[in-house]
């Protein structure tokens, strides 16, 4: 029953103001479409805003228990240095034979604990910098470690050391832009503002210039147009509020 504009004024710190338009849609479909009951299949929870494979794969994994594999970045990084000698996104098949190989994995009634070691150990162990190859239970099976060790290195976090020292060394000159002054940071700003009552557009952009430093008023514009794409606020006349 809730207006999108009273959840994102609950929303203030919870991260990403377009998660709150997604739970609201949500909400809705399943009251209204799923008549309160939350879909059990993936292809039905990804037909919910805001739901990807991931999360539709984790869905039905840790609130159902289904045995299948919940593909995030550490998951992906293990199998892809196991199972095919490579970094994640430089193996050469599709990702649904990617999802395949992973799902064969799971052990049968195991999926929730399955998945969660996984993750924990791509944390831990196997991680995207420097991976602790001398403690991994897996590096005499590891592809990407037995294919090292025959390039000479002493393990597969020693040859992925010398590989990152060398882009490191060609990133080094780039500039990175601040956080604040990035676009997603105004973008937060103007909800900010906005949950304390709309505001004349005018006003509102003289606010964001006064108080966060923003003095391109073409960039003002397209902050404010992609605001407005995702639903996010309202302009009528002269007025803006939240959605």
């Amino acid at each position: 029953k809730a207006k999108l504009s009273e959840v994102l004024i609950e929303w203030k710190g919870l991260g990403y103001n377009r998660r709150a338009k997604f739970l609201h849609e949500m909400a809705h479909a399943v009251v209204h479409t799923h008549k309160g009951n939350f879909p059990k299949t993936e292809e039905e929870l990804r037909k919910l805003s805001g739901v990807g494979e991931y999360t539709a794969r984790a869905v039905l994994t840790f609130a159902y228990g289904k045995d299948i594999g919940v593909v995030d970045t550490n998951i992906r990084r293990i199998f892809s240095r196991v199972m095919f000698g490579k970094e994640a996104g430089q193996v050469d098949i599709s990702t649904k034979e990617f999802f395949a190989v992973i799902d064969q994995s799971v052990p049968r009634g195991k999926g929730d604990p399955w998945n969660q070691a996984l993750m924990d150990f791509g944390a831990l162990v196997c991680t995207a910098k420097a991976p602790k190859c001398d403690v991994c239970p897996l590096q005499t099976v590891c592809i990407a470690n037995l294919s090292e060790q025959k390039h000479g290195f002493r393990n597969y976090a020693d040859s992925l050391a010398t590989k990152n020292k060398k882009i490191n060394i060609k990133k080094s000159g780039a500039k990175k832009i601040p956080f604040k002054q990035a676009d997603r940071y105004f973008r937060g700003k103007v909800i900010d503002i906005l949950r304390d009552g709309h505001q004349h557009m005018e006003k509102l952009y003289q606010q964001v210039e006064r108080d966060h430093k923003l003095r391109d008023k073409k960039r003002w514009g397209n902050i404010i147009e992609s605001l407005m794409i995702d639903g996010l606020i309202a302009i009528r006349g002269s007025t803006v509020s939240l959605a």
